[in-house]
């Protein structure tokens, strides 16, 4: 019973962000090519229906834009030179978890759209667990790696 709650609170929130941003206008333009690039990976590896692929774009887009926003923001403030260092840090850290949040949410609707075939293998090829050791720096490639990976 616990289990069908769950989904039906992951279906409603999946269709109230749908809905809502049916009326966004972040839906204006197209995916950059990065995240075209993600969204064709992602449609070849778990074989999306075509309802499926059109409601990851619109997820996508929705929270790519939402970054990208924080990310400007992130920047002006690192032009910022009226600030003290305990006010830049305070702002940077607050922008920040509002990325992490941007993108924890992103990943909730996303995984609510996943069979469980789909959801396995998105878990385990496309968007694998951090590794809790920072053994290659920020940047790189978690899918890829043969550290994060487990064979």
């Amino acid at each position: 019973m616990e289990l069908y709650i769950r989904f039906m609170v992951k279906w409603w929130l999946v269709c109230f962000f749908i809905g809502a941003s049916y009326f966004s206008k972040a839906q204006s333009g197209p995916l950059s090519a990065s995240s075209q690039r993600w969204v064709h990976k992602v449609d070849s590896l778990l074989q999306l229906s075509s309802y499926q692929k059109e409601q990851v774009i619109l997820i996508w887009k929705n929270y790519e834009d939402k970054i990208n926003a924080l990310e400007i923001a992130k920047q002006k403030l690192a032009q910022n030179n009226s600030l003290s260092p305990e006010q830049w840090e305070q702002q940077e850290s607050e922008i920040s978890a509002q990325k992490k949040e941007c993108k924890k949410f992103r990943e909730e609707q996303l995984d609510a759209l996943w069979d469980e075939r789909q959801r396995m293998i998105y878990q385990e090829q496309i968007a694998p667990s951090k590794s809790p050791v920072g053994h290659m720096g920020v940047k790189h490639d978690r899918a890829n790696c043969n550290i994060c990976v487990k064979p």
